[in-house]
């Protein structure tokens, strides 16, 4: 088996990422810590990056052992369409820490981006009060070869992000999982949000793919769906290729170079 980790984890910031509003989206009633900025409205031009956002990525990332990008950093917009998106792209920064390791895991990159609003579809409802909350991106090399060697390296990782002082809480980090054996092709298990949640669907994605390969049936490259209450996963979307997100530059936001100082 080979496991790897993308977790967004929420910075500890009072403000938003690129704009003033505050950041206690969960005690808020819905949609009243928004602007015209973090809803994207036409016209609305984002803020200079929070500073504090940015320091405490930095910082993670060198407690992760990452080298800090020494090129220029600058934001890029990442499109695709979701109700929770109401601009149909989010920024995203190039990476600003890279080839790290923790627990004998390699980290791959750091990064930073926003968050996207909350998006309730049984109910049909879109809470904009997290919009723009500022996010890091820690993106882990296929490293793990077990459940509990990922459990081992997450518990690992909230304790550093802890102990920086930086990042909201384990209550606020959500994982996606990609997960392979050998013969068969990668599945990716979006938006686990405990340590917990993520051990029970690597176990349990882990015995499904071994059934499928053993009866010689093929394991499909998607996109899959834990469910916390039952404990499976579910299949949510064929994943063929990698999605195109058509990167670009974001034209509102200036580039940026970290120094030592």
């Amino acid at each position: 088996m080979k496991c790897g980790l993308e977790i967004h984890v929420q910075l500890d910031t009072r403000s938003k990422l690129f704009c003033r509003c505050p950041t206690d989206y969960q005690e808020a009633p819905p949609n009243t810590n928004i602007c015209p900025v973090c809803l994207n409205q036409p016209g609305a031009k984002p803020y200079p990056p929070n500073r504090s956002a940015l320091e405490g990525a930095l910082k993670i990332a060198l407690m992760l052992d990452c080298r800090i990008n020494p090129e220029i950093t600058y934001f890029m917009r990442k499109h695709y369409n979701y109700p929770d998106l109401p601009s149909g792209y989010q920024r995203t920064s190039i990476p600003v820490g890279l080839e790290g390791e923790l627990n004998g895991v390699r980290i791959r990159e750091v990064h930073i981006e926003e968050d996207p609003g909350q998006y309730k579809p049984d109910q049909g409802t879109v809470d904009f009060n997290r919009s723009g909350i500022p996010l890091i991106e820690i993106v882990t090399e296929p490293d793990m070869t077990s459940p509990e060697e990922a459990r081992n390296f997450l518990r690992e990782l909230i304790r550093v992000l802890e102990y920086s002082g930086c990042a909201r809480g384990e209550g606020t980090m959500r994982a996606d999982v990609n997960i392979s054996l050998e013969g068969g092709k990668r599945v990716e298990i979006k938006n686990i949000n405990s340590i917990k949640g993520a051990y029970k669907a690597l176990k349990f994605e882990m015995i499904r793919q071994k059934n499928l390969l053993k009866r010689g049936v093929e394991v499909k490259q998607e996109t899959r769906a834990f469910l916390e209450s039952q404990m499976i996963t579910v299949s949510m979307r064929l994943k063929e290729e990698a999605e195109d997100y058509r990167y670009i530059p974001d034209p509102d936001l200036p580039p940026m170079k970290f120094t030592d100082e």
